[in-house]
Protein backbone atom coordinates (compact mmCIF):
# COMPACT_ATOMS: atom_id res chain seq x y z
CA UNK A 1 0.00 0.00 0.00
CA UNK A 2 1.83 3.27 -1.08
CA UNK A 3 1.01 6.95 0.57
CA UNK A 4 -1.70 8.44 -0.91
CA UNK A 5 -2.73 5.90 -3.16
CA UNK A 6 -6.67 5.55 -4.53
CA UNK A 7 -8.50 2.15 -3.17
CA UNK A 8 -9.91 1.56 -6.87
CA UNK A 9 -10.43 -1.90 -5.93
CA UNK A 10 -13.43 -0.84 -3.50
CA UNK A 11 -16.98 0.50 -3.91
CA UNK A 12 -16.81 4.14 -3.84
CA UNK A 13 -20.58 4.75 -2.30
CA UNK A 14 -21.94 8.52 -3.06
CA UNK A 15 -21.90 10.52 0.22
CA UNK A 16 -23.34 14.17 1.11
CA UNK A 17 -22.48 16.16 4.28
CA UNK A 18 -24.99 17.29 6.26
CA UNK A 19 -25.34 20.82 8.33
CA UNK A 20 -26.70 21.67 11.68
CA UNK A 21 -27.24 24.81 13.25
CA UNK A 22 -26.15 25.41 17.00
CA UNK A 23 -27.77 28.57 18.04
CA UNK A 24 -27.21 31.46 15.80
CA UNK A 25 -23.39 31.19 14.71
CA UNK A 26 -21.43 28.26 15.11
CA UNK A 27 -22.14 25.55 12.33
CA UNK A 28 -21.69 21.60 13.14
CA UNK A 29 -20.10 19.17 10.36
CA UNK A 30 -22.18 16.52 11.76
CA UNK A 31 -20.13 12.89 11.01
CA UNK A 32 -23.36 10.81 10.86
CA UNK A 33 -23.92 9.26 7.56
CA UNK A 34 -22.63 5.58 6.63
CA UNK A 35 -19.01 4.74 7.14
CA UNK A 36 -20.07 3.59 10.90
CA UNK A 37 -23.59 3.34 12.44
CA UNK A 38 -24.02 6.37 14.67
CA UNK A 39 -23.56 4.88 18.00
CA UNK A 40 -21.41 2.59 17.04
CA UNK A 41 -18.16 1.96 19.85
CA UNK A 42 -14.76 2.05 18.88
CA UNK A 43 -11.59 1.37 20.56
CA UNK A 44 -11.10 3.51 23.30
CA UNK A 45 -7.72 4.90 24.24
CA UNK A 46 -6.79 7.50 27.41
CA UNK A 47 -6.55 10.89 25.95
CA UNK A 48 -3.07 11.00 26.67
CA UNK A 49 -2.71 8.09 24.50
CA UNK A 50 -5.40 9.32 21.67
CA UNK A 51 -2.55 12.79 21.71
CA UNK A 52 0.48 10.52 21.34
CA UNK A 53 -1.27 8.31 18.84
CA UNK A 54 -2.26 11.84 16.52
CA UNK A 55 1.50 13.18 16.81
CA UNK A 56 2.88 9.84 15.85
CA UNK A 57 0.74 9.49 12.62
CA UNK A 58 1.54 13.26 12.01
CA UNK A 59 5.14 12.87 12.14
CA UNK A 60 5.13 9.90 10.40
CA UNK A 61 3.49 11.02 7.36
CA UNK A 62 5.45 14.11 7.50
CA UNK A 63 8.65 12.49 7.40
CA UNK A 64 8.00 9.83 4.71
CA UNK A 65 6.28 12.36 2.25
CA UNK A 66 9.76 14.68 2.76
CA UNK A 67 11.78 11.53 2.46
CA UNK A 68 9.67 10.03 -0.92
CA UNK A 69 9.86 13.83 -2.20
CA UNK A 70 13.74 13.58 -2.15
CA UNK A 71 13.60 9.98 -2.81
CA UNK A 72 11.76 10.71 -6.30
CA UNK A 73 13.85 13.85 -7.30
CA UNK A 74 17.23 12.10 -6.86
CA UNK A 75 16.60 7.95 -7.58
CA UNK A 76 14.78 6.63 -10.32
CA UNK A 77 12.51 4.89 -8.18
CA UNK A 78 11.04 2.80 -10.75
CA UNK A 79 13.94 1.16 -11.94
CA UNK A 80 14.80 0.27 -8.56
CA UNK A 81 11.72 -1.55 -7.97
CA UNK A 82 10.53 0.82 -5.14
CA UNK A 83 6.81 0.52 -4.07
CA UNK A 84 6.68 0.49 -1.13
CA UNK A 85 8.02 1.72 2.27
CA UNK A 86 8.46 0.78 6.44
CA UNK A 87 9.84 3.07 8.95
CA UNK A 88 11.34 2.38 12.12
CA UNK A 89 12.25 4.65 15.20
CA UNK A 90 11.17 8.52 16.37
CA UNK A 91 10.35 10.90 14.47
CA UNK A 92 13.44 12.83 15.03
CA UNK A 93 15.62 9.46 14.42
CA UNK A 94 13.09 8.15 12.10
CA UNK A 95 14.64 5.53 9.39
CA UNK A 96 12.27 5.53 6.06
CA UNK A 97 13.43 2.38 4.26
CA UNK A 98 11.81 2.20 0.84
CA UNK A 99 11.15 -1.76 -0.21
CA UNK A 100 10.27 -3.78 -3.23
CA UNK A 101 7.59 -6.37 -2.30
CA UNK A 102 6.60 -8.83 -5.30
CA UNK A 103 4.85 -12.29 -4.75
CA UNK A 104 7.91 -13.76 -3.09
CA UNK A 105 7.97 -10.91 -0.11
CA UNK A 106 9.59 -7.96 0.45
CA UNK A 107 12.71 -6.68 0.30
CA UNK A 108 14.65 -3.23 1.17
CA UNK A 109 16.32 -1.24 -1.57
CA UNK A 110 16.58 2.35 0.04
CA UNK A 111 17.44 3.78 3.30
CA UNK A 112 16.12 7.68 4.66
CA UNK A 113 17.43 8.46 7.98
CA UNK A 114 16.44 11.21 10.03
CA UNK A 115 18.71 12.47 12.49
CA UNK A 116 17.32 15.60 14.06
CA UNK A 117 17.45 17.09 10.32
CA UNK A 118 14.64 18.07 8.39
CA UNK A 119 16.29 16.23 5.70
CA UNK A 120 16.70 12.75 5.74
CA UNK A 121 21.08 11.00 4.67
CA UNK A 122 20.29 8.42 1.96
CA UNK A 123 22.31 4.93 1.63
CA UNK A 124 21.42 1.55 0.19
CA UNK A 125 20.59 -0.75 3.41
CA UNK A 126 23.09 -3.01 4.89
CA UNK A 127 21.19 -5.87 4.03
CA UNK A 128 18.10 -6.66 1.88
CA UNK A 129 16.85 -8.33 4.49
CA UNK A 130 13.66 -6.48 6.52
CA UNK A 131 13.81 -7.10 10.47
CA UNK A 132 11.30 -8.61 11.73
CA UNK A 133 9.33 -5.43 12.87
CA UNK A 134 9.54 -4.11 9.57
CA UNK A 135 8.14 -7.66 7.79
CA UNK A 136 5.52 -7.22 10.03
CA UNK A 137 4.33 -3.72 8.73
CA UNK A 138 4.32 -4.59 5.34
CA UNK A 139 2.43 -7.80 6.59
CA UNK A 140 -0.09 -5.65 8.58
CA UNK A 141 -0.62 -3.30 5.62
CA UNK A 142 -1.77 -6.01 3.51
CA UNK A 143 -3.63 -7.39 6.09
CA UNK A 144 -5.63 -4.20 6.81
CA UNK A 145 -6.08 -3.28 3.20
CA UNK A 146 -9.31 -5.40 1.98
CA UNK A 147 -11.34 -4.81 5.33
CA UNK A 148 -11.38 -1.08 3.78
CA UNK A 149 -14.89 -2.15 1.93
CA UNK A 150 -16.38 1.57 1.53
CA UNK A 151 -14.04 4.05 1.21
CA UNK A 152 -14.78 7.29 0.53
CA UNK A 153 -13.99 9.20 -3.13
CA UNK A 154 -11.00 10.37 -1.34
CA UNK A 155 -7.15 9.91 -2.07
CA UNK A 156 -5.88 7.64 0.99
CA UNK A 157 -2.64 8.22 3.35
CA UNK A 158 -1.77 5.32 5.44
CA UNK A 159 0.25 4.85 7.80
CA UNK A 160 1.40 2.38 10.27
CA UNK A 161 2.24 2.95 14.50
CA UNK A 162 2.54 0.32 17.47
CA UNK A 163 -0.42 -0.17 19.30
CA UNK A 164 -0.57 1.46 22.87
CA UNK A 165 -1.16 -1.83 24.41
CA UNK A 166 2.19 -2.98 24.20
CA UNK A 167 1.64 -5.37 21.16
CA UNK A 168 0.55 -5.35 17.21
CA UNK A 169 0.35 -2.35 14.94
CA UNK A 170 -2.75 0.08 14.24
CA UNK A 171 -3.08 0.47 10.43
CA UNK A 172 -4.53 4.08 9.53
CA UNK A 173 -6.34 4.93 6.24
CA UNK A 174 -6.40 9.13 6.18
CA UNK A 175 -8.56 10.13 3.36
CA UNK A 176 -7.02 13.03 2.09
CA UNK A 177 -9.52 15.67 -0.08
CA UNK A 178 -8.96 16.15 -3.67
CA UNK A 179 -9.30 19.98 -3.65
CA UNK A 180 -6.59 21.50 -1.76
CA UNK A 181 -9.11 23.94 -0.19
CA UNK A 182 -11.22 21.69 1.89
CA UNK A 183 -10.36 18.75 4.88
CA UNK A 184 -11.49 15.49 4.60
CA UNK A 185 -13.60 15.35 8.10
CA UNK A 186 -14.89 11.97 7.60
CA UNK A 187 -13.63 8.72 5.85
CA UNK A 188 -10.57 7.64 8.21
CA UNK A 189 -10.07 3.81 9.56
CA UNK A 190 -8.20 2.56 11.86
CA UNK A 191 -7.48 -1.23 11.97
CA UNK A 192 -6.02 -3.26 14.76
CA UNK A 193 -3.40 -5.83 13.48
CA UNK A 194 -1.28 -8.47 15.30
CA UNK A 195 2.64 -8.28 16.09
CA UNK A 196 3.06 -10.45 13.12
CA UNK A 197 1.09 -8.48 11.07
CA UNK A 198 -1.27 -11.68 10.08
CA UNK A 199 -4.49 -11.75 12.09
CA UNK A 200 -7.26 -9.10 11.62
CA UNK A 201 -8.45 -8.12 15.15
CA UNK A 202 -10.35 -4.71 14.82
CA UNK A 203 -11.76 -2.45 12.63
CA UNK A 204 -12.51 1.58 13.64
CA UNK A 205 -14.55 3.62 11.58
CA UNK A 206 -13.56 7.08 13.17
CA UNK A 207 -16.27 8.66 11.78
CA UNK A 208 -19.61 8.40 10.56
CA UNK A 209 -19.61 10.11 6.83
CA UNK A 210 -17.08 11.00 3.63
CA UNK A 211 -17.67 14.82 4.76
CA UNK A 212 -15.20 17.22 3.73
CA UNK A 213 -15.29 20.89 5.71
CA UNK A 214 -13.63 23.79 3.73
CA UNK A 215 -10.53 24.83 5.48
CA UNK A 216 -10.98 28.47 5.48
CA UNK A 217 -14.12 28.17 7.47
CA UNK A 218 -12.18 25.82 9.98
CA UNK A 219 -9.69 28.46 10.12
CA UNK A 220 -12.63 31.20 11.11
CA UNK A 221 -13.44 29.02 13.64
CA UNK A 222 -13.24 29.92 17.46
CA UNK A 223 -15.69 27.68 18.88
CA UNK A 224 -18.41 30.25 19.13
CA UNK A 225 -18.79 30.67 15.51
CA UNK A 226 -17.78 29.36 12.60
CA UNK A 227 -17.70 25.39 12.05
CA UNK A 228 -17.57 23.03 14.98
CA UNK A 229 -16.81 19.40 13.90
CA UNK A 230 -19.87 16.62 15.42
CA UNK A 231 -17.95 13.68 16.65
CA UNK A 232 -20.92 10.83 17.35
CA UNK A 233 -18.74 7.61 18.32
CA UNK A 234 -16.81 9.02 21.68
CA UNK A 235 -16.63 10.98 24.26
CA UNK A 236 -13.53 12.71 23.58
CA UNK A 237 -11.79 13.82 20.26
CA UNK A 238 -10.07 10.91 18.38
CA UNK A 239 -6.39 11.08 17.33
CA UNK A 240 -7.71 11.83 13.97
CA UNK A 241 -8.57 14.88 14.83
CA UNK A 242 -5.16 15.63 16.53
CA UNK A 243 -3.90 14.88 13.07
CA UNK A 244 -5.58 17.11 11.10
CA UNK A 245 -4.71 20.12 13.36
CA UNK A 246 -1.28 19.25 13.48
CA UNK A 247 -1.74 18.58 9.48
CA UNK A 248 -3.72 22.33 8.68
CA UNK A 249 -2.19 24.17 11.62
CA UNK A 250 -5.29 24.86 12.99
CA UNK A 251 -6.98 24.36 15.95
CA UNK A 252 -10.12 22.10 15.78
CA UNK A 253 -13.17 22.61 17.80
CA UNK A 254 -15.09 19.18 18.47
CA UNK A 255 -18.63 18.32 19.88
CA UNK A 256 -18.26 14.81 21.29
CA UNK A 257 -21.25 12.39 22.03
CA UNK A 258 -21.98 13.74 25.62
CA UNK A 259 -22.12 17.16 23.84
CA UNK A 260 -18.63 18.48 25.49
CA UNK A 261 -16.82 20.78 23.15
CA UNK A 262 -12.96 20.25 23.27
CA UNK A 263 -10.65 22.16 21.72
CA UNK A 264 -7.77 19.99 19.32
CA UNK A 265 -4.83 22.41 18.39
CA UNK A 266 -0.68 21.78 18.83
CA UNK A 267 -0.87 17.93 19.67
CA UNK A 268 -3.11 17.96 22.57
CA UNK A 269 -7.12 18.44 23.71
CA UNK A 270 -9.09 20.24 26.29
CA UNK A 271 -12.67 20.59 27.20
CA UNK A 272 -13.70 24.80 26.59
CA UNK A 273 -17.44 23.78 27.38
CA UNK A 274 -19.13 20.97 29.65
CA UNK A 275 -22.80 21.27 28.23
CA UNK A 276 -24.34 23.96 26.07
CA UNK A 277 -24.11 27.31 27.83
CA UNK A 278 -21.82 25.92 30.82
CA UNK A 279 -18.47 26.45 31.03
CA UNK A 280 -15.92 24.10 32.35
CA UNK A 281 -14.96 24.20 35.89
CA UNK A 282 -11.35 25.42 37.06
CA UNK A 283 -8.37 23.50 36.55
CA UNK A 284 -10.47 21.61 33.70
Amino acid sequence: MNSARRLNSFPTPRQAGRLRRLGATLTLVAMSLSTAPVGAEVREFSVPQLEALGRAIYEQNRRTRIASEVMHENYDAEKMGINGWVTEGDSAHLLVRFVHRDATGATAVLDAKFDELLLPEFAPPASPVLTPMQAAQVAARETAEPHLSNPCEALYDNAVVPDPDGSGFLVYAIAVAKARTDVMIGGHRRFTISADGTTFEHDDALTTSCLSAPLDKLRQSDGTKGVAVRANLSNTPLEIHVYLSLVYKIPLYVVTRDLKMWKVENGTMRVIRNQPGIEPTAGQ
